[in-house]
């Protein structure tokens, strides 16, 4: 599955649909075809339609209601109520019985015959639909089955059957209202009777006869609630007129030891009159001051002004005693006032309160009477409203359009089910290869080696298909100790490119053998172990191949098998296995009598020799250490056929002595976790990881792969190489 930590494009989902579009192709065709069978089979199913309008009531029958109910109804006020009310008696169980027994349907093949009435009303309310028009009156009834004229009959008759219904039962609330109504018209006219006797009397016992002349009870309370009005307003406005001037009496009162200060009052200092005396007064004050100069006190003149500032003084103090006596006689006045109001006041409120009392009383009693009398009136307008619905028998349900009979089923919808199908089978099978692809932890795409391992990819060689050659397992031994292919005809996998130099599989070694020459830029790396993370992914297969098509350039190559467990590099060139590399770290061997010959110009080979009881210990010794510095000089390049590295530690201890390693991982088998912990490994050691190699690629047309081989591989680089070591070996013969 894709790693989230990595980007992730709609090519990478394009790839993994790809690599598995045969799970997709399986899933949809499995579905689709399971679908359409099915749907096929089906048998068809018809569905009949009618409308229906259910109108409002406009009028209550009040049969078996509470009289208060009957006051206060609202016709709108129960509108949801009364079509879901409606609604459920059309899918009712008796409806539906009652059309089950008219059409006789318990013997028909709609219905399944000689099921129990219980089952029966099941079957048929399970076929039975009802969808109401929404803001509206109007419902649409259906019914479905499998026989189209039959449906058609049983909907008509369930439709008029509940117009049938309802008729009945407004016929029948009608007589049960007219009934109800008249007895109760007969106890209603006896209590308003039994009432306006009571309010009668009432009123000749509370003398209210005489208010009859003044106006009702009402009235009379809003004529003395008015006068009480008013007497307030008049005390306020009177308590205000005392309080003002019983603050001057007041002032007075308390000036009254101090008659000069008398004059200072407001009232006095406002009087015209006292300031023209006083004006006079200060004139004549005056003249006598300057005669005084020439004359004494005896004079006529001084006797004359004097007498008259005494007159003048006298006036002024009469006009002052006279204001203060006004001011007392209006505080009298008005207190006296304000006390009158008072009384009256106390009078009228004791009147209201006495009123009120009857009037409360006087009021019980005539509510009583007018209700009995309003109620008096309303049932005898519903007792003719209700005779008249019963004379009429009308009903407030309508058929719109009756059913018709179906002419194409409703199931199976052929043309939906497959292209859902279609879209199902589709979503299914690519979920399930992105499930399956993220359950699988092998590497199985090039993608795949560059986003999990994070080392190079340096190609890919594809499965050899041998349905119709023989593969010889193992080779006969030579008298001659020679390696040699004894028959052409026998096919040898690990001499693949030896026989077809020219396939897609030896360019695309040819392409790896290239990739590895590049990547040493600097140092040449000659001494390449090639490596697995388990055993059986191809190791050898690769190690001869490889090691041929170096071989073609015309380098002088060598391959090794350190395998000691299980080694196979002599029995596929044909060769004794002793004397070996055991054998020269040993001591009893040299390098050079265990190199031997092969078939393939420029290409020798060093089997394992004997099996020691410590590969190990042997693999990692300072003889390892020298044979491997010692054949590095002796070829142009030596790959050394490893252990796999999961199994033992042989492949780590190598790969710190070589120039380079190079890991090969088996196409879709290979698990990447196992690879990871073998370059972990290796990076431990500081040891160099050229890149992967994936093995077993399947090259079939058509593939996931075929593509990604071709485009890689199609321009053959490796022949034009190849050509040149065949030139090169041409010149030295």
């Amino acid at each position: 599955m894709l790693n989230n930590k990595e980007q992730t494009h709609l090519t990478d989902y394009i790839k993994i649909i790809q690599k598995r579009q045969w799970v997709v192709i399986l899933v949809f065709v499995v579905l689709v075809a399971t679908v359409t069978i099915s749907t096929i089979r089906m048998t068809p199913v018809y569905q009949a339609k009618a409308r229906v309008l259910i109108e409002k009531e406009e009028r209550v029958n009040v049969t078996g209601k509470d009289i208060q109910e009957v006051v206060t109804y609202d016709p709108y006020a129960t509108r949801g109520e009364f079509y879901k009310n409606q609604h459920e008696i059309l899918k009712s169980r008796s409806l539906a019985k009652r059309v089950i027994e008219e059409l006789k349907l318990g013997n028909g093949p709609e219905l399944p015959s000689g099921s129990s009435k219980r089952r029966l009303i099941d079957v048929y309310l399970k076929k039975l639909s009802i969808t109401p028009v929404r803001n509206t009156g109007v419902v649409n009834v259906s019914f479905s089955g499998n026989y189209p004229d039959i449906i058609t009959d049983i909907l008509n008759a369930h439709v008029k059957f509940y117009k049938d219904q309802e008729l009945e039962r407004r016929f029948l609330a009608s007589q049960d209202a007219v009934e109800w109504i008249d007895g109760r018209l007969k106890d209603l006219g006896k209590d308003l009777e039994k009432d306006e006797e009571e309010l009668q009397k009432y009123k000749e016992d509370e003398d209210l006869i005489t208010l009859d002349n003044l106006g009702t009870v009402e009235q009379r309370q809003n004529i003395v609630l008015e006068k009480l009005s008013e007497l307030s307003t008049e005390l306020t406005r009177a308590k205000t007129q005392r309080i003002g001037v019983e603050t001057l009496y007041n002032e007075i009162q308390k000036l009254s030891e101090r008659p000069e200060m008398i004059e200072a009052i407001t009232p006095v200092i406002e009087n015209r009159l006292i300031q023209d005396l006083k004006a006079d007064y200060a004139r004549l004050e005056a003249q006598v001051s300057n005669l005084s100069e020439k004359y004494g006190p005896r004079h006529p003149q001084m006797v004359r002004l004097l007498t008259q500032m005494e007159a003048i003084k006298d006036k002024i103090d009469f006009e002052v005693k006279k204001i203060i006596s006004s001011i007392e006689t209006k505080y009298k006045v008005a207190r006296a006032k304000e006390d009158s109001i008072r009384e009256s006041l106390e009078k009228q409120k004791e009147e209201a309160l006495r009123l009120n009392k009857k009037a409360i009383k006087y009021g019980i009693l005539k509510r009583e009477a007018d209700t009995n009398k309003d109620l008096y009136e309303i049932l005898l307008t519903r007792l003719k409203e209700a005779s008249m619905t019963g004379a009429l028998k009308t009903s407030n349900i309508r058929i719109l359009d009756a059913a018709v009979v179906p002419r194409h089923p409703i199931k199976p919808r052929v043309k939906l089910n497959i292209i859902l199908a279609i879209i199902v089978g589709l979503t299914l099978g690519v979920g399930l290869a992105f499930f399956l692809d993220y359950l699988d932890r092998t590497l199985s795409t090039p993608e795949d080696v560059e986003r999990y391992l994070q080392v190079p990819l340096l190609g890919a060689v594809g499965r050899i298909e041998m349905d119709k050659q023989k593969r010889r397992s193992e080779q006969p031994t030579p008298a001659s100790g020679l390696g040699g292919i004894a028959d052409d005809n026998v096919f040898v996998p690990e001499l693949f490119v030896h026989r077809k130099s020219k396939s897609n599989i030896a360019e695309a070694i040819r392409n790896i053998r290239t990739n590895i020459i590049f990547t040493a830029t600097d140092t040449p790396r000659k001494l390449i172990m090639i490596a697995s993370a388990n055993p059986d992914e191809g190791k050898t297969f690769f190690v001869s191949n490889l090691a041929t098509v170096i071989a073609h350039t015309g380098k002088k190559v060598l391959m090794v098998d350190t395998d000691m467990r299980k080694p196979r590099l002599n029995k596929i060139f044909s060769v004794e296995r002793n004397p070996g590399v055991s054998n020269v770290l040993a001591g009893e061997a040299s390098i050079e009598s265990c190199i031997k010959d092969t078939e393939i110009s420029n290409l020798n080979l060093i089997t394992s020799g004997s099996v020691p009881p410590n590969p190990s210990e042997m693999l990692g010794s300072a003889s390892m250490e020298k044979f491997c510095d010692d054949i590095r000089k002796m070829f142009d390049y030596v790959l050394l056929d490893s252990p796999p590295i999961m199994s033992v530690t042989d492949a780590t201890i190598l790969a710190r002595l070589t120039d380079a390693s190079l890991l090969l991982v088996k196409t879709g088998e290979t698990n990447r976790d196992a690879v990871k912990r073998s370059i972990a490994q290796f990076n431990d050691i500081n040891a160099k990881v050229l890149g992967v190699v994936m093995n077993n690629v399947d090259l079939s047309k058509g593939s996931y792969y075929y593509h990604y081989y071709q485009y890689y591989y199609r321009y053959g680089y490796g022949e034009e190489e190849e050509k040149k070591g065949r030139k090169k070996r041409r010149s030295k013969g």
